[in-house]
């Protein structure tokens, strides 16, 4: 997976990818990642109309979106919740 590192700051790289590659590394087909970015269902740069490219970061972001929680963290959120309510 061909990685591009645009800027460095603190020590920390960061990375862009291509079409081809961001699909790599999200596990989707490159037909399915164009299909995203018609839809703007995901963060991607297009500097001056050129070639399409991604950050990792926003991959990342991508992955992570959707959170299910637990049925075990609910129950904490809840119990959390109960206890301010009842305090106020």
């Amino acid at each position: 997976m061909k990685q591009h590192n645009i800027n460095t700051y603190s020590n920390s790289t960061i990375r862009r990818y291509n079409l081809k590659d961001a699909a790599k590394y999200l596990g989707l087909e490159p037909s399915y990642l164009y299909q995203l970015n018609s839809k703007n269902s995901i963060t991607y740069y297009r500097p001056n109309n050129g070639k399409v490219y991604y950050l990792e970061s926003d991959l990342d972001n991508w992955l992570n979106r959707n959170l299910i929680q637990s049925t075990e963290e609910v129950s904490m959120m809840y119990s959390q919740h109960n206890k301010q309510v009842r305090l106020i």
